[in-house]
Order: C-alpha cells, then structure tokens, then sequence
C-alpha cells in the first residue's frame, strides 16, 4: 500500500473540501490511468478502477490550506486485509482492487510515486519537484510529533465522537 499526503491552496481547487477532493483524488486517478488502469473518482472520497475502489482518501480544509490524504491498494493482499478487517474474502474482492490485479504485475513504488506526480501536477497547474527535506525540517517534524501530533492527548482530542 502507498499512503499519499497532498497540501495546496484552498483556492487552486475550489473553496469546500469537496472540491479539493474532486480536483486532488481526479489528479491521483490521471496519475494511476497512466498505469494502464482506467482510474477515476468516485464522490464523495474514492478512486475506483472498473467500479471496484482502489484508494480512498479524507482530509480537512482550515483557512486558506487544505490537506488531504489516503492510500492505493499496490498488491493483492485481500486475504490479509480481509482477516485484519474481520470481513470476507470475497465480500471484500467485490468491492476493492489493487493495481497488481489491474495492470497484470505489482509496480514498483517509485513508479506508482512518479505517475500519481504527473497526475496531480497536471490538475493542479504545477510542476513536480523532486527532493528532500532539510535538517530543521526534519527536526520540526520529529519534534510535532513527540510533543504535539503524536500525544494520546492530540489523538483523543480529535479522534472523539460527540455525544
């Protein structure tokens, strides 16, 4: 599985989440059409291929930034999924794909990374950029995640379900 993060202007999409999710999830499906795999989105947060979901996504939107995130099912690990999920196998077959099953052969990471950049750049008015983080990025990061994100108090806080 892939977990993919995109964060961009509210504006380069639309105002409301939905329209983020419109524009980002079609960006990802382009990308995965690339594939040879006839992707597309599907309302209100899945990208599904010949009707059968092989990414979903969630996110929030708060001021002028919008981040949304989900995952592409690479190889076909329904057995597993489906015992985790304590579903069966073949209700979850019917309704879910991965692109081992698509194209006919797992891809590699770096190829499925490269075509979902395509895709998002295509939609999104820009250009893929490849890098790496900096040293005081990283650190930032490690450090959100010890004192703020990665808390049990973060996590409750806005993981709870009101009464």
């Amino acid at each position: 599985m892939l977990a993919w993060d995109v964060v961009t202007d509210r504006a380069a999409c639309g105002a409301g989440l939905d329209a983020v999710t419109k524009e980002v999830c079609g960006g990802v499906a382009a990308g995965l059409s690339r594939l040879g795999a006839k992707a597309r989105f599907r309302p209100p947060n899945d990208i599904e291929i010949g009707g059968r979901k092989v990414s979903g996504s969630s996110g929030y939107a708060v001021g002028r930034s919008a981040v949304l995130q989900g995952t592409i099912l690479l190889a076909d690990e329904v057995r597993d999924m489906a015992s985790t999920l304590r579903l069966s196998e073949s209700a979850l077959r019917q309704h879910t794909t991965c692109l081992e099953i698509e194209i006919g052969a797992p891809p590699s990471m770096a190829l499925v990374i490269e075509v979902i950049a395509q895709g998002l750049a295509e939609v999104l008015g820009r250009k893929p950029v490849t890098g790496h983080l900096h040293q005081n990025e990283l650190a930032l990061c490690e450090t959100l995640l010890r004192d703020e994100i990665g808390a049990n108090s973060y996590v409750l806080r806005h993981t709870a379900v009101p009464a």
